[in-house]
């Protein structure tokens, strides 16, 4: 060479070296008096010389303190450090020795790194869903980085830390190990990065920091976000358990309820919950497990196939998105059992006694089982259905029951007492004797009263009435003197409207005005319980008298006393002349000794007979004498005054022929009519 040469050392990027470039020799002349004797370089840098000679365009010549400072060697030589644009984007350092002659020599070439520049990511790095990893590459990096570098090239990019979720860097997925602040931490042409958010996390998230580094190892001064975009993904909700509450008993409900609700989503809240019922024989809810059809909201009513059965329901949470997560199931802790029930039986009111008579006393129960009603006093009512039938007056007992079926236990018994009062119709009867009406004072005699001869008890229990009726009087009724005297006692009888069905019968006592009295109370209203308000034929008997009854059916109440006054001949009776009637009296025919309806003076059944017989029988008539008069209370008394007169004076068989021969049908006056009466 005809000068000294200058050699310009290019760093290789492959290995790290400097190699000598082929043709790159400079050379660089310094006029000497510029050089010796100097401290410090006087050499400027730029000049016609060097860029003539160098053909090198923006060459500058650092004079520092540092690493570009010239110092004369002992040698002498002055070391010059400078550096270049070398045109290709690079700088270089350059090292020159000046020769005593004076020529520069550029005994090496040396690389200035500046370290790259790195102040953010423009965009995403990568994407993925929930809890899903993204592969994120050095390409991805540097495309999305603002990098830049004056002297090399970035060819990696180091992470400083790990910002949220996991990173793994490697070759692939495969072998990628966890980050490594001192070790694994370099993303580059080689190694990935592997980075899973952290559950549940979603959106624009700052995955890692990161710097840029150069191939010659140099890094950028601050590390910068790499963000990952997530998409959000609908994670399934949870629930802690389930719950039951309610009663386990036939008819109740069942409610199930969760606990502690949660969904890793924020903001997504409980949605409609699916629910199904389960019965099963045992309480763990597996033994015998049967899906109840139907049974699918969050409540169950027991029915009677749950009885004796566990019961348990799994419910399936949901979130407002409808996604379901993992079902949990709650059970009873006891069987369910049979259901109790109440039986609701009103108090029936008070019944006023009639024959047959019914009411109704219903009774129910809450189960909706049908309720048997029973009689406990069944002398006193019958009972069929919820129909009760009067028997008597008295206490009526009902009992009211229900024994249970599979789903219900047997009620409590319920008993409800109904008072049967005895209907007392009311009447009052007015009547004449024949035998014992005076008609001078319009008063029928009372002399069986004064002469001590009526009985206390009624006279109607023979053969011809065969009344069993207990009736009695007593001295103080006897007492009682005047119109309101008792005469005689009677026998009143109450028919059917229709008069074929015998209803009631009652002994009393007649008063010499006619009225018809209680033997015990002296009233004159007739009370005949156990009789409802209503139409009946009235009949009135005596021992020796005709009876008489009446020809329509007379309405009788339970309120007021109704006046049946059979001594007006407007009062009709049954039969054809059955009373003996003037044209404002009418009286009972006297002479119907033996009380078979009929009064017969002369042939078969006569009467007169019987008042003979009886005298003729009495003890003390020794001798049979037919005009004997027989003291006593008789029958054959036809006038009621204490004695029987067959012959003579006063005597009772007159009156009976007398009736005969004067009966208005008895046109012929015949002994041997007979007078017979309605009831005949």
């Amino acid at each position: 060479m005809a000068k000294n040469e200058s050699l310009v050392y290019v760093r290789n990027t492959v290995n790290d070296t400097y190699i000598l470039p082929e043709g790159n020799y400079y050379y660089w002349s310094v006029p000497s008096s510029q050089i010796e004797g100097k401290t410090e370089p006087a050499i400027e840098a730029t000049g016609p010389t060097l860029e003539s000679e160098c053909g090198i365009s923006n060459v500058s010549i650092t004079e520092s303190d540092g690493a570009n400072y010239a110092t004369i060697t002992d040698d002498p030589r002055i070391a010059l450090v400078f550096t270049y644009d070398g045109g290709d984007g690079r700088q270089y350092l350059a090292a020159s020795i000046l020769n005593a002659d004076p020529l520069i020599q550029m005994a090496s070439a040396e690389k200035i790194n500046t370290p790259p520049v790195l102040t953010a990511l423009s965009s995403s790095v990568g994407s993925t869903a929930e809890d899903t990893t993204t592969e994120i590459t050095f390409d991805t990096l540097i495309a999305a980085g603002d990098e830049s570098d004056a002297e090399s090239i970035v060819n990696a990019f180091v992470v400083t830390e790990v910002s949220s979720g996991t990173l793994m860097i490697g070759a692939d997925a495969a072998t990628a190990t966890a980050f490594d602040a001192t070790g694994n931490h370099t993303i580059d042409g080689g190694n990935k990065a592997y980075w899973t958010p952290a559950s549940n996390a979603n959106g624009t998230l700052d995955a890692f920091m990161v710097k840029a580094r150069d191939d010659d190892g140099a890094e950028s001064a601050s590390a910068v976000p790499a963000q990952v975009d997530v998409t959000p993904v609908n994670d399934a909700p949870a629930i802690s358990s389930a719950n039951l509450t309610g009663s386990t008993i036939f008819g109740q409900q069942l409610t199930a309820g969760t606990i502690d609700f949660s969904d890793p989503d924020n903001g997504d809240t409980a949605g409609t919950h699916d629910y199904q019922w389960y019965r099963a024989t045992d309480a763990a809810c597996t033994a015998d497990k049967t899906a109840i059809s139907g049974a699918g909201s969050n409540t169950y009513l027991l029915t009677g196939d749950d009885v004796g059965q566990f019961i348990c329901v799994e419910v399936t949470p949901k979130d407002n998105h409808g996604l379901a997560g993992a079902a949990k199931t709650a059970t009873t802790t006891q069987a369910v059992s049979k259901a109790d029930q109440t039986i609701t039986f009103a108090d029936p009111p008070d019944q006023t006694f009639a024959p047959a008579a019914t009411f109704e006393a219903p009774a129910s129960s809450d189960s909706g089982l049908s309720v048997a009603l029973t009689s406990n006093t069944t002398g006193v009512c019958a009972v069929s259905g919820s129909t009760v039938t009067l028997l008597t007056a008295g206490d009526c007992q009902l009992a009211a029951s229900q024994s249970g079926d599979d789903s219900y236990n047997a009620a409590t018994e319920v008993t409800r007492t109904v008072v049967i009062v005895p209907s007392i119709l009311k009447l009052q009867v007015r009547i004449w004797l024949q035998g014992a009406y005076d008609s001078t004072t319009g008063l029928m005699r009372d002399d069986l009263r004064v002469r001590e001869l009526l009985p206390l008890q009624q006279p109607y229990g023979g053969t011809a009435y065969a009344y069993n009726g207990t009736e009695a009087t007593n001295s103080a009724l006897l007492a009682v003197t005047g119109a309101d005297a008792a005469v005689e006692w009677m026998l009143i009888e109450l028919w059917n409207a229709s008069g074929d069905t015998q209803l009631a019968r009652q002994a009393v006592l007649i008063q010499r005005d006619g009225d018809l009295m209680d033997s015990s109370s002296g009233s004159t209203t007739l009370q005949f319980p156990d009789l409802p308000a209503g139409s009946y034929q009235v009949l009135v008997r005596h021992r020796n008298h005709l009876d008489i009854r009446t020809l329509n059916a007379v309405a009788l109440n339970t309120t007021t006393a109704t006046l049946v006054d059979l001594t007006l001949p407007a009062t009709l009776t049954l039969g054809d002349h059955s009373r003996r009637e003037t044209a404002t009296l009418a009286q009972m025919w006297a002479g119907d000794i033996n009380a078979n309806q009929s009064i017969i003076g002369s042939g078969p059944g006569q009467d007169s007979n019987v008042m003979l017989g009886q005298i003729l029988a009495a003890v003390a008539n020794t001798h049979y004498n037919s005009n004997y008069i027989l003291n006593g209370y008789h029958s054959g008394d036809l006038n009621l005054d204490g004695r029987i007169i067959f012959a003579g004076p006063g005597n009772d068989a007159n009156l009976l022929l007398g009736n005969i021969l004067s009966h208005t049908q008895n046109v012929v006056n015949a002994a041997n009519y007979i007078i017979n009466s309605g009831l005949k």
